[in-house]
């Protein structure tokens, strides 16, 4: 998320994957806070939210669907959030109506793995697409390919491979593979997608 001098990130994913030490670190590079709820309850994740103001929340779809479905949902005032980021699975159309006129705020959907970091996602601000991944993320270069790596056509699925100076260099001790993911320097996602 584009930083705002006094934002509060709220994390509920493991520190141990991508998605919550993305958001964990970028906070810290960006001298704000990080509040840490630990574990995810949906009535404790609200409380938390809500009581330190957070700007900018990063979560799992099926922990935004477990947040909007709480009994109290709507009692909560989270209106200090701007940005939460959604990541690990699509985001249903349904789930983003819902989210936005619960709580007030988008839900950008964004794309990654422990590999290579995200590698896509909707704008933050301005517009986005339902039930898209985005655009590349800055750094990244992606190509949709078929089961022999060509490219495919606009409009045909194909895997998602992705060229990024936060690449992974390799699996450890597993020569075999690394081969496997990373093919002619780009590394295979085994995410399926369209160019639309």
């Amino acid at each position: 998320a584009e930083a705002v001098a006094g934002d509060v990130t709220g994390i509920v994913l493991p520190a141990c994957h991508i998605f919550g030490l993305s958001a964990l670190v970028s906070t810290w590079l960006d001298g704000n806070t990080v509040v840490m709820i630990p574990r995810f309850d949906p009535g404790l994740v609200l409380e938390q939210l809500q009581a330190h103001r957070v700007t900018i929340f990063a979560a799992l779809p099926v922990m935004l669907n477990a947040l909007v479905h709480h009994p109290t949902a709507a009692s909560f005032d989270l209106s200090a959030m701007r940005v939460c980021i959604a990541g690990g699975d699509a985001v249903a159309t349904e789930l983003q109506r819902r989210f936005k006129a619960t709580f007030g705020c988008d839900v950008t959907e964004a794309c990654g793995m422990t590999e290579v970091q995200p590698y896509a996602c909707n704008p933050l601000y301005g517009r986005g697409k339902v039930g898209s991944i985005g655009k590349a993320a800055p750094g990244a270069t992606l190509r949709l390919v078929d089961p022999f790596d060509v490219d495919v056509a606009a409009g045909e699925p194909g895997e998602v491979l992705v060229r990024s100076g936060a690449t992974m260099i390799g699996y450890w001790n597993d020569a075999e593979n690394t081969a496997a993911t990373i093919r002619n320097g780009w590394l295979g996602t085994g995410d399926l997608a369209r160019l639309d």
